[in-house]
């Protein structure tokens, strides 16, 4: 009989879940969402809930934080602040009577798009998730890198310009979603939310518009660094404001004019990222906690 999975994905203000069969082609089922618990002892509780909505082998888990997926232990939560020192994994194994594997969210993003996404059939390619923070995922020989100390893809604290500008200079105040909707408010003196900032973009509202191009400038000397460094075949843009067409369409635009007033000036070509949207848009997570569960269980199996 083929395993049933409950896969999870605890953001900062949303917890999201759905269910996996391979018996269901491989798709989602039974999907939702509900608001982040402020405890550990109620997010367990909430996690014990959702799973037993269905009778499930087994529960993976997408979160924030700096986690030694290996090991299931969370160095610290991100914006969890009651996750600190502590192993998800192995406590929730205890509390549910269950197998549960536990994996940064960004990395993730990237194992969701990697195995079912715009990165199937890649060998490298970047995540690049676009929120409340600046999370992603780095694939390398079909493998996710997770790094020495399983940092490799926390984007957020990538500086843009010289240490003394910190932290106002680090990625994510400049191109986090709030960031966005800062700016608009500052130039407008509207509080919006993304929904209704992106009507007006959509719209022709000169305002938003000058606002989204100046943040997507933001954006590309990073993409253009990535690429540099790690030469992989694509990078996704993820994110909930992903879903906009438009921001990965100025980025692209955008990047087409940075490698253009680059190569006249050095007179030679550079190797061009490829840009593209994601193609789970927010079930990327969800995805790939499964797709790390799958793998962890079956090394286990092996040993």
């Amino acid at each position: 009989m083929k395993s049933k999975i409950c896969t999870i994905d605890i953001g900062g203000t949303l917890v999201k879940y759905a269910f996996y069969s391979e018996e269901m082609e491989g798709k989602l089922f039974h999907q939702g969402e509900v608001s982040v618990p402020q405890s550990k002892e109620c997010l367990y509780q909430l996690i014990e809930e959702l799973s037993s909505k269905e009778f499930v082998s087994g529960v993976a888990i997408s979160m924030p934080g700096l986690i030694d997926s290996d090991k299931g232990y969370n160095f610290h939560g991100g914006a969890l602040p009651f996750i600190r020192d502590i192993s998800v994994e192995k406590e929730l194994q205890n509390y549910l009577k269950l197998p549960v594997t536990v994996e940064n969210d960004g990395k993730c993003a990237a194992l969701g798009e990697h195995w079912k996404g715009s990165l199937k059939g890649n060998k490298s390619g970047i995540v690049i998730v676009l929120g409340t923070g600046i999370g992603g995922g780095i694939i390398v020989d079909d493998k996710l890198w997770r790094g020495a100390h399983f940092s490799a893809g926390e984007f957020s604290f990538l500086q843009t310009d010289k240490a003394e500008k910190f932290p106002e200079n680090i990625w994510v105040i400049q191109n986090s979603v709030l960031s966005l909707l800062g700016a608009y408010e500052k130039a407008s003196g509207e509080r919006l939310n993304g929904y209704n900032y992106f009507e007006r973009v959509n719209q022709g509202e000169a305002c938003a518009i000058e606002i989204l191009e100046k943040y997507c400038q933001t954006i590309i000397p990073q993409i253009y660094n990535l690429q540099l460094i790690l030469d992989v075949e694509k990078i996704v843009i993820g994110g909930g404001i992903s879903r906009q067409s438009v921001v990965v369409k100025t980025i692209q635009k955008q990047l087409a004019d940075f490698y253009q007033q680059i190569e006249e000036k050095i007179e030679m070509k550079v190797v061009h990222a490829e840009v593209v949207p994601t193609t789970l848009g927010n079930d990327a997570n969800l995805f790939g906690a499964v797709a790390h569960y799958l793998s962890k269980i079956q090394r286990k199996e092996e040993n």
